[in-house]
């Protein structure tokens, strides 16, 4: 009976490490199916599985980083659907896909999004080194050379150059992703310039106006093509309408010199577009809109609270790219990136009782890591994997 226990003892001391090493190779397997969406090669999965019994997670996620498709494929497709109003990944690759995923690339911080001055284009003498043929230059009047350039490569992330975007487009008040072809072609083409503020606000904070309805904001910034009185009772407007227009309108000025025509997205510094006071009979004593200042009315009450807005940016100015910079400074993008990240990764939104870890994302995010989303993709990652193990 004696032997038979010790035999026992024995097979168990001689399982374990085996059960924890094949454990620890399963992780590594898990984590580079989310970065990359395909297996790892034999060497890579015993590289990553070193890193995971040195308990290095985040050194593990970082080799399943290095391969080509997470950048080419997976957050190419992840932020296809921030380009088109309909949210569809079954789009064209264009400029603001390539200056997303470019930030990514060098490491930038990604709050630039909607502030910086950064294009990024693949310039014909970079292309012949990597062999690739027949991609059109850049134009600010179609996609052609974006579209190409993924037509033509399966690493087309290699081929890519960081420019500034003002050159490029001779848009002075450029804005990150605001000013891209894609983002005016969806967002100021047409309509009224409201579309930009309310897709910016879904894309990067991660709040459709409904989120941030709130009627006792002042209304004096609401333009005249808003009824006071619709179906005769001013109660509705009130009620309703008031609490989206007045904290949007007033912050819609900042794109009062953008449209897109002829295929281009167009700034005429000092002008403002014709469609920013159209159907002014509805109500003639509304807001007339003389420059591109704006103000945030929504710093207040709620939303305060809500998105978080930060002391280190003014609350009004002039211009696409003072408001992107406001707009991104708040804790709403940080927390946003965050989610957004842990969906695409963890595949599934955070629980309830993960709001502590929501938040400490958040503020690592915008304190230590500096914005760099690989660092928050890492950390991201490491979080859920250990969670799910």
């Amino acid at each position: 009976m004696m032997r038979k226990l010790l035999l026992i003892s024995l097979t168990g001391l001689l399982t374990l490490p085996a059960l924890a090493g094949r454990e620890e190779r399963h992780r590594a397997w898990i984590i580079h199916n989310r970065v990359a969406g395909v297996p790892p090669t034999p060497q890579l999965l015993n590289d990553m599985e070193a890193q995971l019994n040195a308990n290095n997670t985040e050194g593990a996620i970082q080799l399943a980083m290095q391969h080509p498709n997470f950048l080419n494929v997976v957050v190419k497709n992840w932020f296809k659907p921030w380009s088109n109003q309909a949210q569809n990944m079954n789009v064209q690759l264009n400029d603001f896909v390539a200056l997303a995923v470019g930030l990514i690339r060098d490491n930038l911080p990604f709050d630039e999004i909607l502030y910086g001055d950064h294009l990024y284009v693949a310039p014909e003498d970079r292309l012949a080194t990597l062999g690739i043929t027949n991609v059109p230059a850049f134009a600010r009047n179609n996609n052609n050379h974006y579209r190409e350039l993924e037509n033509r490569s399966l690493n087309w992330v290699q081929a890519i150059e960081r420019v500034p975007q003002s050159q490029m487009t001779t848009i002075a008040d450029t804005a990150g992703a605001i000013t891209t072809r894609a983002f005016g072609e969806a967002y100021f083409q047409a309509g009224t310039n409201r579309r930009m503020t309310r897709f910016v606000f879904m894309n990067f904070l991660c709040h459709d106006f409904e989120h941030v309805h709130d009627v006792n904001v002042p209304d004096f910034r609401v333009r005249r093509d808003v009824e006071r009185n619709p179906g005769d009772d001013s109660r509705t407007y009130l009620s309703k309408c008031v609490g989206c227009h007045a904290g949007q309108d007033a912050l819609g000025g900042a794109w009062a010199y953008f449209d897109f025509t002829n295929g281009q997205t167009q700034y005429t510094p000092g002008q403002v577009r014709p469609k920013m006071n159209q159907n002014g009979i509805f109500y003639p004593q509304g807001h007339v809109t003389v420059d591109d200042s704006w103000i945030n009315l929504w710093n207040r009450n709620q939303n305060a609270q809500r998105l978080g807005w930060s002391s280190s940016v003014p609350n009004s100015g002039n211009g696409a790219r003072s408001l992107g910079r406001t707009l991104a400074k708040s804790r709403a993008f940080g927390e946003c990136m965050v989610a957004r990240s842990w969906e695409l990764l963890c595949n599934r939104k955070f629980k309830s009782q993960e709001r502590s870890v929501r938040e400490q994302l958040t503020a690592e995010f915008m304190g230590p890591m500096n914005y760099n989303m690989r660092s928050l993709f890492a950390s991201t990652l490491n979080r859920c994997v250990s969670d799910e193990n």
